[in-house]
């Protein structure tokens, strides 16, 4: 035979517990505050037993601040605790290098791939991390050809390129004319 609980209130107790009943917010306290009612008047509440008996066991240990939630309750982001930022920095930090380095002979990445390169998705399966994927914005992308350039001067050619387009922009009487010469740029005037 199951123990019977039992809830010897005062009558500010029952009281304050009443008025939690009927204006209690949030709403989950409405309910908490009722069952305990229904204990204290020798009545079994209509839930399941174990939730109502936490509530009880809180309640006389903590008084009405032990049925609100407790912090830090509910799911955690699957990236925690890295902010969606940091975390769609490390995946794309990631992705942005060739395949082939991480596994011999692989020339696009898959979701199982990224999972054992970003150390924090390690224990995670493909679909969960599609969906963190599907979170932090990061999707497939098809038809590239690199995502990186391979060229080790792309970054001073791209840096050129912004120079003699600043110079255009400044000067748009001049005329630019491109002409390549040992990776030189010239410029011929109108």
């Amino acid at each position: 035979m199951s123990k019977r609980h039992e809830l010897e209130l005062s009558k500010d107790e029952r009281q304050r517990l009443i008025e939690l009943r009927d204006t209690g917010e949030p709403a989950y306290l409405r309910e908490r505050a009722a069952a305990l009612l229904k204990i204290a008047a020798g009545t079994s509440p209509h839930r399941d037993p174990d939730t109502v008996y936490a509530w009880l066991r809180r309640y006389q240990e903590e008084g009405i601040q032990g049925l609100f939630h407790r912090p830090g309750r509910g799911r955690k982001p699957a990236f925690a605790p890295k902010s969606p930022e940091e975390a769609e920095t490390e995946a794309l930090t990631a992705i942005g290098q060739d395949p082939g380095q991480v596994k011999a002979h692989q020339t696009r990445w898959t979701l199982r791939t990224v999972g054992e390169v970003v150390p924090w998705l390690a224990n995670i399966s493909v679909p969960g991390i599609h969906q963190i994927f599907s979170r932090l914005g990061i999707s497939y992308k098809r038809a590239r050809l690199y995502l990186q350039s391979p060229d080790t001067d792309y970054a001073k050619k791209i840096e050129r390129i912004q120079q003699v387009l600043e110079e255009t922009h400044q000067n748009p009487r001049t005329r630019l004319c491109f002409i390549k010469m040992s990776s030189h740029f010239t410029e011929t005037p109108l």
